[in-house]
Order: structure tokens, then C-alpha cells, then sequence
């Protein structure tokens, strides 16, 4: 199949919102397919609740991923609601044929992983999970014996045997998917996209139950940023900065 007919994949940012290292974002350049970008704020039954921290983090991380994926001419697709919803939407919307991610280890997360993709697997969609927020896979780096390490100086050399360098994020394999869903009937931006500065241009999708609660975002507003950086206050400005770039 061309590659200009090819199928899309979604990629799935979880709490891996770099281009760098990111084992499910090298596996879906490597399909050769487009690809749709997309994070999901799933309710804090699933994720937990965030902090004004944590809250302040993420809108900014999301912004600077944002950022770096038009550089690149791509464009972060944000959605709230049921993370398996938001994902057969979206499939149903674009014709994706492969969902991609990186594990969670948490109870609830992997429970929750699970059942997606037993669903998915149910709708012949391929669902394909990597390691993404550990240094190395439990399981993976054994003695000869079938045991863990126990002696650091091997484990070291084992793991720089092991380790896997993943290649920048390249042009080419972006999707302009995004460029058509747009004002799509029953969607539209949520509030975050329309008062931050930081996050305009984020397209936001909200589902009709995750408008009905749109003001319960877990994704803070311009409003709640401010509050946080004022309790923050004595975090430096070049610290802010540098933690805005990278996870």
C-alpha cells in the first residue's frame, strides 16, 4: 500500500511526553504509516488525582511537546474522557489500524491497559505496548542462571549491552489527520485551549460526556497555572524553563 493510503496509527502519550527516548513513538516511525499524535486526560479515578504541581507540569510538558511536534510539522491531538472511547472515536474517525503506547506498571494502569487492548483485539486492531518509564523491563536483564543481578559492576555491563537508542522523531512520518477533524460535529476545544496562552493551539477533543464536565479537566486553565507558579514562588525562572522542555 502507498504510503500516502496507508492506515494510521495512534500514538498514545501517557507520561512519556518526549520524542526522545520513546520506544512506542520509534516503533510507530518505523511502520512507515502516518501517524496521530494523541494524549488523553483520562479521569483521576484511573490516573489519580493531580496536585497543583503536578497539574501545572503537565499543561506546560503538553504545551512543549506541542511545540516541538509542529517544529516538525506535526500537532499534538489532547482529548478528554474514557481513554477506550476517545480511542474508537478516533478510529472510527481516521481509519487508524494500530494503537501504540508505553506500559504502566500502577495496578489500576495496567488493568486498565489491559482491557483496552482485549477490546481492541476484539475490533482487529493491533494494540502493541512497550517499556517505556523503566530503565530496563523487570524480567529482561537475567544471569546466566535465570536469576536477578545481585552485584552491580555485571548488571552494569549487561545493561549497556541492553540498551536501546531510539531515533529522533523525524518529519516524514507525521499525519495531517488533525488538519480535517477540526470542528467535526459534536467536538469542540476545551477551555485550556481557549485560555492559555501556553496552550493555545493544542487541539482539544472533548466527547459529550467529557463536555458536560468540561470545568473537572484534569488539564489546569491559564488561571490555575498562575496560582500554582504564586505557591511556587520560589522556583527560579530559568528552573521552570529548563522543566518545561523535557521529562
Amino acid at each position: 500500500m502507498a504510503k500516502d493510503t496507508a492506515k494510521p496509527v495512534i500514538l498514545w502519550f501517557r507520561k512519556d511526553l518526549r520524542l526522545d527516548d520513546n520506544q512506542a513513538l520509534n516503533a510507530a516511525h518505523l511502520s512507515g504509516r502516518p501517524v496521530i499524535l494523541l494524549y488523553i486526560s483520562e479521569p483521576a479515578a484511573h490516573t489519580g488525582p493531580l496536585g497543583a504541581a503536578q497539574a501545572w507540569w503537565l499543561h506546560h510538558s503538553l504545551a512543549a511537546l506541542d511545540r516541538a511536534l509542529r517544529r516538525r510539522q506535526g500537532r499534538l491531538v489532547l482529548a478528554c474522557g474514557e481513554a477506550l472511547e476517545v480511542l474508537r472515536a478516533i478510529i472510527r474517525e481516521s481509519g487508524a489500524e494500530a494503537v501504540f503506547w508505553n506500559r504502566r506498571y500502577d495496578p489500576s494502569g495496567t488493568a486498565v491497559d489491559i482491557r483496552i487492548e482485549h477490546e481492541l483485539d476484539k475490533q482487529a486492531i493491533e494494540a502493541r505496548s512497550f517499556g517505556g518509564q523503566l530503565l530496563h523491563e523487570p524480567s529482561r536483564l537475567m544471569t546466566d542462571s535465570g536469576t536477578p543481578y545481585r552485584v552491580y559492576t555485571p548488571f552494569w555491563h549487561a545493561l549497556e549491552g541492553a540498551a536501546n537508542r531510539s531515533r529522533r522523531w523525524r518529519r516524514r512520518r507525521n499525519c495531517g489527520w488533525h488538519r480535517r477533524f477540526r470542528n467535526r460535529k459534536g467536538w469542540r476545544a476545551g477551555n485550556c485551549c481557549r485560555r492559555s496562552r501556553t496552550g493555545r493551539g493544542i487541539l482539544v477533543i472533548s466527547g459529550r460526556r467529557a463536555n458536560k464536565a468540561r470545568g473537572k479537566s484534569s488539564v489546569p486553565s491559564s488561571r490555575t497555572c498562575s496560582t500554582a507558579i504564586r505557591k511556587t514562588a520560589t522556583i527560579r525562572r530559568s528552573r521552570r524553563h529548563r522543566c518545561c522542555r523535557h521529562i
